[in-house]
């Protein structure tokens, strides 16, 4: 999981501001067998109506829960094969404030392996 560019860009539009994230997660298969990989990952999801998250692009085949943020791949590998899973999104919120992460809360999940 790697942050392409923290804040890769950050508008001042009229009466709030917008911030956007782009992230990429790189899967690569080593093994001799054939692999099903399944990818979980999160987009902020806001407790105020004030800020609002949107998905602007992820890879295709991704589902996407509207409530929890949750975004869920299911990849398959080939032997000796790698795949790239990218997700950009941004976060709108009033002028004025300093933290977006103050606004919304990460619902994190955990990895069951």
């Amino acid at each position: 999981h790697k942050l392409l560019s923290e804040l890769s860009s950050k508008k001042f539009l009229a009466g709030g501001t917008v911030s956007t994230f782009d992230y990429e997660i790189k899967l690569k298969n080593i093994s001799a067998e054939k692999v099903t990989v399944e990818v979980i990952d999160q987009v902020p999801v806001s407790e105020s109506s004030s800020v609002k998250a949107d998905v602007l692009a992820m890879t295709e085949g991704g589902d996407k829960d509207a409530l929890t943020g949750k975004i869920i791949w299911k990849v398959e590998l080939s032997t000796a094969t790698e795949k790239i899973v990218a997700l950009k999104y941004s976060i709108s919120y009033p002028r004025g404030h300093r933290r977006v992460s103050s606004f919304y809360r990460a619902r994190k999940i955990r990895a069951k392996f």
